[in-house]
């Protein structure tokens, strides 16, 4: 997820007068979101999915897994219309694993992810892959030797230091994973890591908020998460942990975004008063000392793992492929992006006029999941 400052109106952002499509076998799907092209970006027969999109010198890459005789590959698709794609495999047969996120900082592509694993699964390292051209990609090892369970949230460049953010084992408590950012100035050098206030938890999110860095997440267990924003001058150094008020239901905070002083994230709580149902919500601060809380609306529709951003005009949360949009943070109103079933991810990007969403989605129900797209134009 990233900040996305576009000049935008409201009503150009949901199309209308479009032709009503709904049928989701078409390439085209249109709602009150507007009107969407959707993309395999290839044929396959083991899961494959896109985790990650991102722009740069008139291409497009995308990264994500594709499985292969039952054991995970990283991999990246690049495009230069939206419309046709190529396959890379990041590295050779004997590196299995995931691609997580995909930046391209002004000069190079990265990429950031797990090898030696497939989604869910241990590994003991994070690495990137490094390219200038989209077809030939170096890999640099961020940290190995881990042991047991590590995985990559997010890759983050202010325009000076890179920063990736996840989970770690406890070297020293057996079965403990604690909440951690990795850092550095040169990603093709050397690495710093830091545990996130000696937590059992996972960070999700970064974003720079003035002169602080901004994570968020959550610690304790799975059934009983509590959400945290941490901030910090400097990376390396002590992390104050933003009093978020009372926290009535267990909740995880999964992404954050920044415009000017204002700050939201979103993520999800467990509703008691619905069987422990995951639903959206999302926290929002002008000064990071008062804080408030919106649940969004939720019935039957899908759910995964969510991702706010804004345009510095509107405000927009998204699971899979609900979304809400705001102008003020606190009203939210929901509309569904593309009328289709059985989709997995859905991580949404703007740039060169373009907004492009990512995942996955099997062609029939069960069936093996197809990395695909979902693009439209501003």
């Amino acid at each position: 997820m990233r900040l996305l400052i576009v000049s935008l109106t409201l009503s150009a952002f949901f199309q209308v007068g479009c032709s009503n499509k709904s049928d989701i076998a078409s390439e085209e799907n249109c709602s009150a979101f507007g009107c969407w092209t959707g993309v395999y970006l290839e044929d396959v027969t083991e899961d494959s999915c896109v985790n990650d999109v991102a722009y740069g010198v008139e291409s497009w890459a995308a990264v994500g897994y594709k499985v292969s005789s039952s054991t995970y590959k990283p991999y990246v698709w690049h495009s230069t219309d939206l419309s046709s794609w190529t396959s890379v495999e990041m590295e050779d047969q004997s590196v299995l694993g995931n691609t997580k996120d995909i930046i391209y900082d002004g000069t190079r592509w990265i990429a950031i992810g797990t090898p030696n694993s497939g989604p869910n699964t241990q590994t003991d390292s994070v690495r990137i892959w490094i390219s200038m051209d989209l077809a030939t990609w170096t890999p640099y090892v961020v940290e190995s030797g881990i042991g047991n369970y590590v995985e990559v949230m997010q890759l983050y460049f202010d325009g000076t230091t890179y920063v990736a953010v996840g989970v770690k084992p406890d070297a020293n408590v057996s079965s403990t994973s604690r909440a951690y950012v990795w850092y550095t100035t040169d990603p093709t050098g050397s690495w710093s890591g830091q545990e996130i206030n000696q937590l059992q938890g996972v960070v999700q999110g970064v974003a720079k908020y003035g002169s602080d860095w901004v994570l968020v997440g959550y610690s304790g267990s799975s059934s009983n998460p509590y959400p945290h924003v941490w901030y910090s001058s400097t990376l390396g150094g002590a992390w104050n942990d933003a009093n978020l008020g009372t926290i009535s239901e267990p909740t995880r905070l999964m992404s954050v975004t920044v415009s000017g002083t204002d700050l939201a994230a979103s993520g999800y709580f467990l509703d008691s008063a619905d069987s422990n149902r995951e639903k959206p919500i999302v926290w929002t601060t002008s000064d990071f000392l008062s804080w408030s809380s919106t649940q969004l609306a939720f019935d039957t529709g899908s759910w995964a793992e969510p991702q706010i951003f804004t345009n510095g005009i509107y405000w927009f949360a998204r699971f899979t492929l609900d979304l809400w949009y705001s102008s003020d943070r606190s009203t939210w109103t929901r509309v569904r992006m593309v009328d289709e079933e059985w989709v997995s991810g859905a991580k949404i990007f703007f740039a060169n006029s373009k907004w492009v969403a990512s995942g996955c989605k099997e062609k029939t129900n069960g069936g093996a999941k197809h990395p695909r797209i979902w693009h439209k134009t501003q």
